[in-house]
């Protein structure tokens, strides 16, 4: 008699934008697949010297990598301000299957990056 799969979850950390001094734009990351995460993911955006300034920060979901809509139900606001990090995390089922993070940079420069925590199933 075989033994029963236990499904665990391993940590899977990803980087959504590595650190880039960025100019007067708006910033879309490329979209994160996420098959195979559950539970609760955190989405962590550090933001380095200000010399500029930084708008509206916000996470968006799509079916298809093309198509995307904000997620409303994510928890936690991104900070505007120098030497900051600043999370906002949501549940994987309030989203669709990709996700990507987006900002308004007003005038430049700004240093940030973005990254993602989260678990993703692992079968034994």
């Amino acid at each position: 008699m075989s033994a029963p799969s236990v499904v665990m979850g391993q940590a899977s950390p990803a980087v959504l934008l590595a650190p880039v001094s960025q100019g007067a734009a708006t910033v879309n990351t490329a979209g994160f697949d996420l098959t195979g995460y559950e539970g609760v993911v955190v989405v962590t955006q550090l933001l380095g010297v200000l010399t500029g300034t930084i708008g509206s920060q916000k996470l968006q979901t799509s079916h298809d990598n093309s198509v995307w809509v904000d997620i409303t139900s994510a928890q936690g606001t991104f900070s505007t301000l120098t030497g900051t990090a600043s999370q906002q995390s949501f549940d994987v089922r309030s989203a669709r299957r990709w996700l990507r993070y987006q900002a308004v940079v007003a005038t430049n420069p700004v240093l940030i990056s973005v990254n993602l925590n989260g678990l993703k199933k692992v079968t034994a």
